[in-house]
C-alpha cells in the first residue's frame, strides 16, 4: 500500500508543479455613478502554456450586473510578459465590468473565481484563485419604470451572464468526474 501512495504522490507532484498559477489584481475598488460601469482588471498566467482559465462570478449582490471578457482565458491571445525568475511567462488580461445602474447608493461586495487545470492530462489537479472587489455607488436613486428596450437589455444580458456560468459549470464538474474515474481505474489496476 506503502508504493502505491509514494507512487500518487510522485504522480501528482510534477502536474502541481506545472500548473504555477498566478494572478494580479490592477484595481479592487471602484467609485461610480449609478449610470456608469466600473471596469476592474486582472492579469493571469500559468508556466504550463498547455493550461486553461475559467473565470465566473460568485457572490453577486442584487440588482448589480457583472460581465467577465473573456469568461475562458484564451491561451493563444496572450498580450502581457511577466518575468518569474529568470523567465519570461506569457499572461493574460481579464476585464470585468460591473453594471450597477438598478443597485441604490452604497458600497457593494462581490468576487470572481478562476479555475486553472490543464486538459491534456489523465489525471489533473484544479487551482483556484478568488478575487475580491468593491464598488460605491454614488447619486440619486430613482425607482425605475423603465422603457421596454432598457428591459430587453437588462434581461439578455442576464440570460447570456447565466448561460455562461451554467457552461462553466459543467465543464467543471465533468472534468472533476473524469478525473476521479481515472483515479478509481488507476487504483483498481494496480491492485
Amino acid at each position: 500500500m506503502k508504493k502505491y501512495l509514494i507512487f500518487l504522490i510522485f504522480l501528482f507532484l510534477p502536474i502541481v508543479y506545472s500548473l504555477n498559477f498566478g494572478s494580479f489584481v490592477k484595481n479592487d475598488f471602484a467609485e461610480i455613478k449609478g449610470n456608469e460601469t466600473a471596469i476592474f482588471e486582472i492579469i493571469l498566467w500559468s508556466s504550463d502554456s498547455n493550461s486553461s482559465i475559467i473565470l465566473h462570478e460568485k457572490n453577486i449582490p442584487e440588482n448589480i450586473k457583472i460581465k467577465i471578457d473573456p469568461i475562458i482565458v484564451d491561451r493563444k491571445r496572450e498580450d502581457i510578459y511577466i518575468s518569474i525568475g529568470n523567465t519570461l511567462i506569457k499572461a493574460n488580461r481579464v476585464k470585468i465590468f460591473v453594471d450597477a445602474s438598478e443597485a441604490k447608493p452604497g458600497y457593494y461586495d462581490f468576487s470572481i473565481s478562476a479555475l486553472a487545470y490543464n486538459p491534456e492530462e489523465n489525471i489533473n489537479v484544479i487551482q483556484e484563485r478568488e478575487f475580491n472587489f468593491k464598488i460605491k455607488v454614488i447619486g440619486d436613486y430613482k425607482e425605475s419604470n423603465s422603457t421596454s428596450i432598457k428591459n430587453e437589455q437588462n434581461e439578455k444580458f442576464s440570460k447570456d451572464l447565466e448561460k455562461e456560468s451554467v457552461i462553466n459549470y459543467n465543464k467543471i464538474i465533468i472534468l472533476s468526474v473524469i478525473i476521479l474515474t481515472i483515479i478509481i481505474v488507476i487504483l483498481i489496476i494496480k491492485k
